[in-house]
């Protein structure tokens, strides 16, 4: 390829045209015989020119089109219909010069067409001269090479800042990561064992696992035979056993079932209900004319369900409690070492309010199954109604009977390289009740797969922190806590462990779900600036959520 079959496949590059098979405005030069100078060429002005062969040469002047003898065409050459973006080396403006030879040849050659390309020949050859003056041009306007030298090293210091904060950061994860395999070492060290984010004796853990995995089994067995909005009516009461009628179909046709729940003396005969029932085994008895009958058997508690799988079907003469187990500590088999708002919960989150009438967000995943949710704040244990669960977003909106002031709304999205912090409730049993806040930055304004709907930060997140807020330095909101990647399936895919790769939903998503449900919050004003009252507010209007 020669130097100028070079350039211009880097004017096409650049978004220019110099084919004569394109769209695009240009000048097309014919002669009436063949024999005629170049002198004499007719010039024309054309929006665009099809050469394809064929007798006829196609071109369109002012949106009409016409066709001209092959014969009396002699040349064409088009011009460019704008400047490059980005002017700021001789690689970038040779186009350009290129583009300038041709036009001043072409003009010479076909002297009719000089006028019609002088003002393109000036505007070009203005342009060129800028840059071989003390100009460059980025991002489409002119500046000069001061500025963009300025602009240049500008650049080089925040990039080498942001790898020192980023080295710093990596550093006291690193020591923060050794202090807990540290401790971890410790605890193994007195014979104990990490079960559901409590360290625990060996045994203990290995019965809890076995109960686990029993109460998968008795889970799998339950949900096949379960019936979702089951109608239902009571048949029978007797001896502290319970039959019901099960419309199967809402068509009157009914099956006989017993009803595990222990409801005597608050049901009676005929009463009609409509629930889900959660098989749970089978029940049999004699009939009036003395014979045995087996019929399924229900429960409308899922956990009062599994436990009579596990007890009678799986581990028969175990005894077994619910679905989750008796939470001990690991000094005495009892609860003595747990704080009481723990006692008996199932799993734990965070989560923040809004407004000033109570509501509350929260991730969905972190409420989905749960059978009731309280929320911990202030040191009191506030009962819950679940308003919304938002699970393509992996949001939720609930209720407390109490007035909270709420976190404020930041105005804008976060940015790249943002400072930020969460505040959450991770490991409560290890860590303690009170609010925990760790800081980081934005690392990313997209998540996995360049998912738009998250953030990627580098905070360092704990389970439980869970539906915690992401806040600016002035304590706004600029998202909420969901997610971390996991290391070790990254480790098994690609070799080498990620580290510090979080993720929070942006709080544009939180603003959608409270105008659909109508409710206010407090957004941030552009006057206000960073306070330690902005900062405690934002550590307030957070809270722990429990689950059972």
């Amino acid at each position: 390829m020669n130097i100028r079959n070079f350039y211009r496949l880097l004017l096409l590059i650049l978004g220019f045209s110099l084919s004569a098979n394109s769209q695009g405005a240009g000048i097309a030069v014919f002669k009436e015989q063949s024999f005629h100078s170049d002198a004499s060429a007719k010039a024309v002005v054309y929006t665009e020119l099809v050469n394809e062969g064929g007798p006829f040469v196609k071109i369109v002047q002012n949106g009409a089109r016409s066709t001209i003898d092959r014969g009396k065409f002699v040349a064409n050459i088009e011009v460019l219909s704008k400047l490059p973006k980005q002017i700021t080396t001789e690689d970038e403006v040779a186009p350009l010069r290129l583009h300038l030879k041709d036009l001043n040849n072409f003009s010479e050659k076909f002297p009719k067409s000089s006028q019609m390309l002088k003002g393109h020949i000036d505007s070009i050859g203005s342009q060129i001269k800028r840059f071989d003056g003390s100009e460059v041009r980025v991002g489409g306007i002119w500046i000069t090479r001061d500025a963009y030298a300025a602009q240049k090293k500008s650049q080089r210091e925040s990039e080498e800042f942001m790898q020192i904060k980023q080295l710093e950061r990596e550093k006291e994860y690193e020591s923060e990561r050794a202090e807990e395999e540290r401790f971890a070492n410790q605890q193994r060290i007195k014979g104990l064992e990490l079960y559901d984010q409590k360290w625990l004796p060996k045994n203990q853990v290995k019965m809890l696992l076995k109960r686990d995995n029993e109460n998968i089994r008795a889970w799998d067995l339950c949900r096949k035979k379960s019936i979702s909005k089951a109608n239902y009516s009571i048949f029978q009461s007797s001896n502290g056993h319970l039959l019901i009628r099960i419309d199967t179909n809402l068509s009157g046709i009914e099956e006989l079932a017993h009803l595990s729940d222990n409801l005597e003396g608050l049901v009676a005969e005929n009463d009609y209900y409509r629930d889900t029932l959660f098989w749970c085994g089978t029940y049999t008895y004699e009939t009036v004319a003395g014979l045995p009958k087996t019929v399924n058997s229900y429960s409308s508690n899922r956990d009062n369900a599994i436990s009579l799988i596990r007890k009678n079907l799986i581990s028969p003469g175990s005894g077994g409690s619910a679905n989750k187990p008796e939470i001990v500590s690991s000094e005495k088999n009892d609860e003595a070492g747990i704080p009481e708002p723990l006692r008996g919960i199932s799993a734990s989150g965070s989560g923040f309010f809004v407004g000033s009438n109570g509501y509350f967000i929260t991730n969905a995943h972190v409420v989905k199954d749960a059978q009731k949710v309280v929320v911990f704040h202030g040191g009191i244990k506030l009962d819950s109604t679940l308003i919304l669960v938002d699970e393509d977003n992996d949001l939720a909106l609930l209720k407390v009977e109490k007035k909270v002031k709420g976190i404020t709304l930041a105005r804008r999205s976060a940015v790249l390289g943002q400072d930020v912090f969460t505040i959450g409730f991770p490991q409560p049993l290890i860590q303690g009740l009170s609010p925990k806040m760790t800081k980081g930055i934005i690392s990313s304004i997209k998540g996995m797969r360049d998912e738009d709907r998250v953030f990627q930060v580098d905070s360092a997140i704990q389970p439980g922190n869970s539906g915690g807020p992401l806040c600016d330095s002035s304590g706004n909101l600029l998202g909420v806590v969901v997610s971390k990647l996991d290391e070790m399936k990254t480790a098994q895919v690609t070799g080498s462990i990620s580290q510090n790769v979080n993720y929070a939903i942006k709080a544009d998503l939180v603003t959608k779900l409270l105008k659909s449900k109508n409710i206010d919050f407090d957004v941030c004003s552009d006057t206000e600036v960073e306070t330690k009252t902005r900062l405690d507010a934002a550590t307030q209007a957070s809270a722990m959520v429990l689950i059972w």
